[in-house]
């Protein structure tokens, strides 16, 4: 027993010494991070103690050091290892969502508190957005999660609060702390981004959540044929960020039905963003038929806010993918996944799949703009 146990312990020393060394050498970038930045609602739980901790210092630690630490054990140590080894089988598309996220660094980010926000500060904040043509974005699109702001103000244009003193902007009805705190919070991040990228114009902007940075960089780049679409990365850099999106967003009962319709294991791992337990498959066997497509609806206008362009790029994709002999057929993971995020394309997949079973291929894609009126959803706002 006593050898098992020693066995154990030296697979995770070399599993771990294995993924530092490969971490060491990658860019300062993702080395300059805190841990936390790579943990995902999926993953088990970590060593707390290195939770705020740099990448950088996580990888130079010894196995005796990490051993040391209070309350960790082979169970932490062994989930450790496999979020750093995913952090080397990802690292390039890590890499390219650190580059478009805020700076970690809390010595160049001061944060205020919603009641120390003076006139001044709020005036440069709403001059920045106008300096930045920024108006017409949705409020939402910048919160870091929708569940702090009320879906009333999702798709509220940065516009309506660009003409509003702060006085005036606490005098409009039905404006509480708690909703005033929501847009300032807003307004700050932002202004922190932008900051960012005046001081280094090579920055790139990141105008909403990273995830959804990562997903829309990929169909981008297949739209624009940089890139050979392929399942498993299309899996990696658009579902599995979109789902994590939709989890952090509107909870885990709409991230399960939105996974299980386009066929991931819902209950791949077993706690939600909020480290709140997973509810078990058969819950969701038992969720109504209207109450899983009104889920379905919720996900996909929070998309709507969060990727104002999203739909348009997958409908790129699809025109792209109808160009070649099997259509959109191809790839059916896309498939699944842009039915289930765009209910808007689903018309579109299905006609390509009906003249593909006639004999026929077209590469037209003249009603991507098309809106049912039965699906009741907003219209797509493209962002810049």
């Amino acid at each position: 027993m006593t050898s098992s146990l020693e066995d154990r312990w030296t697979q995770l020393q070399t599993s771990f010494e294995t993924a530092c060394a490969a971490i060491r050498p990658l860019g300062e970038v993702l080395q300059e991070r805190p841990l936390r930045d790579f943990v995902r609602a999926v993953d088990r739980c970590i060593p707390e103690a290195l939770a705020e901790s740099r990448l950088g210092d996580v990888v130079l630690m010894s196995f005796t050091e990490l051993r040391a630490l209070g309350g960790v054990g082979q169970v932490k140590i062994g989930n450790l290892i496999e979020v750093l080894r995913r952090i080397v089988a990802e690292a390039p598309q890590l890499e390219a969502a650190a580059a478009h996220a805020p700076p970690a660094d809390a010595a160049h980010v001061v944060h205020v508190a919603p009641t120390e926000i003076d006139e001044l500060r709020w005036e440069q904040w709403r001059a920045r957005v106008r300096a930045h043509n920024l108006g017409g974005e949705f409020l939402g699109r910048f919160v870091e999660s929708l569940r702090e702001l009320r879906r009333g103000l999702w798709f509220a244009p940065l516009d309506d609060f660009l003409d509003l003193s702060l006085a005036e902007l606490h005098r409009q009805r039905g404006f509480g702390p708690k909703r005033i705190g929501a847009i300032l919070q807003v307004f700050q991040l932002l202004d922190e981004s932008l900051v960012a990228r005046e001081t280094d114009p090579n920055r790139p902007l990141l105008l909403g959540p990273w995830r959804i940075a990562v997903a829309d960089a990929y169909l981008a780049a297949v739209a624009g044929g940089l890139v050979e679409i392929s399942a498993s990365e299309f899996e990696r850099s658009v579902v599995l960020p979109v789902l994590e999106q939709i989890d952090c967003d509107a909870g885990e009962a709409t991230y399960a039905v939105v996974a299980e319709r386009i066929g991931v294991d819902p209950l791949h791992g077993t706690t939600t963003a909020y480290g709140e337990p997973r509810p078990t498959v058969s819950s969701h066997e038992r969720f109504s038929r209207p109450y899983r497509l009104q889920l379905l609806t919720d996900a996909a206008t929070l998309l709507q806010c969060r990727w104002p362009r999203g739909e348009q790029l997958a409908a790129q994709v699809v025109e792209r993918l109808q160009a070649r002999p099997l259509g959109v057929a191809q790839i059916p993971l896309a498939t699944r996944t842009f039915a289930a995020l765009f209910p808007n394309l689903k018309a579109d997949m299905a006609r390509s799949r009906s003249q593909l079973a006639a004999g026929k291929t077209t590469t037209s894609a003249a009603s991507l703009d098309r809106r049912s009126a039965k699906d009741g959803l907003p219209g797509l706002r493209t962002g810049a």
